[in-house]
């Protein structure tokens, strides 16, 4: 039996997501538990989602945080440079999308046991219910985080460094 969760964000019929749990909920224990790390793959994270940051910036002391974003939206980059002033701890690097078409991944790999993958940006709308996101929270499947991990390694390092 899978110990995949389904994660979402919206109205949905209680009937069809029963076992489901919301975005905002599982990102929140799951920072939370986090012992050693935290990689997050975004292509944007607004002011909007702050009660994310603030919950990163309290594990920061014992826990590696590391967040790769897209430097493609112009109207962001400001709030960008803004929020990172706020959490030094967290070290911010951005994709030039300039290598890539569009970076889009939506990702986050908790000490490498589980990973969250979906459709949710790390904004308030995304998270909290405003938008219609779905995804998976996977648990007890090794091999598949440690693929996740691997390739936000690859990124990484080709991303620039601006914490």
């Amino acid at each position: 039996m899978s110990k995949n969760t389904i994660v979402y964000t919206g109205n949905f019929n209680q009937n069809s997501i029963n076992k489901a749990r919301t975005t905002e909920s599982v990102l929140k224990e799951e920072i939370k538990n986090a012992k050693k790390e935290i990689l997050i793959l975004t292509y944007l994270i607004s002011g909007g989602a702050k009660y994310i940051l603030d919950l990163l910036e309290k594990k920061s002391g014992n826990v590696e945080i590391n967040l790769i974003f897209s430097d493609k939206n112009d109207d962001l980059k400001l709030e960008m440079v803004n929020l990172m002033k706020d959490y030094a701890s967290i070290k911010f690097k951005k994709i030039k999308n300039e290598d890539y078409e569009n970076f889009h991944p939506k990702c986050i790999i908790f000490d490498q046991k589980k990973a969250y993958i979906g459709s949710a940006n790390l904004t308030e709308p995304a998270t909290k219910g405003k938008n219609i996101e779905i995804g998976v929270l996977i648990q007890e499947d090794k091999s598949s985080v440690n693929t996740l991990r691997e390739m936000f390694q690859f990124l990484w390092k080709k991303a620039k460094d601006i914490s």
